[in-house]
């Protein structure tokens, strides 16, 4: 990135082409070496493309165009305490709290998630895994997965800490627990003491 009395150059993957954020499109200072969420429009007066970091006149959740359970596309833009503040489909505000987050996740990440529910003034909260069965049923597969690509064994069990539980498999708890559930009753592992062994066929 360069600096000029005008504004900042971006470097954004194309060759010999820097992106432009004029000094009046900046919140807050720009400084080398950071990635930032920017929106991208067509300059009236220069007819150039130029970026900005105020992103409230294009994002908005006046009119939300997204429902419960729906699966949507997240862009993380910033960082609170309570969790991340996401871009939902490229429209909306979303939150996405941080006791629902099994995976490091950093701003700039693009991913898959779902929308988990609207409030009364339209604030859209949103999670990395589905809700309900479909989750359940998703993350049996994937805890399946693990335990074939570990040699067929991972050492977790119903005792085993949640914080355990989340280094291993990326999952809360609760989740594991109903994965392993369904993969008992389909009699594809076994759970004992040392861990969860494949059954296999």
């Amino acid at each position: 990135m360069d600096k000029t009395v005008h504004g900042a150059f971006l470097d954004w993957g194309l060759h010999g082409k820097d992106l432009f954020l004029p000094n009046r499109n900046q919140q807050g200072g720009i400084l080398a070496g950071r990635s930032y969420i920017v929106y991208l429009y067509e300059d009236s007066i220069t007819g150039r493309c130029v970026a900005t970091t105020k992103l409230k006149g294009f994002i908005n959740n006046d009119l939300v165009t997204v429902e419960p359970r729906q699966e949507v596309d997240l862009l993380v833009a910033s960082e609170s305490p309570i969790g991340y503040r996401v871009i939902v489909n490229n429209r909306h505000w979303g939150m996405l709290y941080r006791n629902q987050v099994f995976r490091p996740v950093a701003i700039g990440d693009r991913m898959k998630g779902y929308v988990r529910k609207i409030t009364e003034d339209n604030r859209i909260d949103v999670s990395l895994q589905q809700e309900g069965y479909a989750q359940v049923k998703d993350s049996a597969e994937v805890l399946l997965q693990l335990v074939i690509g570990n040699g067929g064994h991972l050492p977790l069990n119903d005792d085993s800490s949640p914080e355990e539980v989340k280094r291993l498999t990326e999952m809360s708890k609760k989740v594991f627990k109903r994965s392993l559930g369904v993969l008992m009753k389909r009699g594809a592992v076994e759970v004992g003491e040392d861990g969860i062994k494949v059954k296999w066929q």
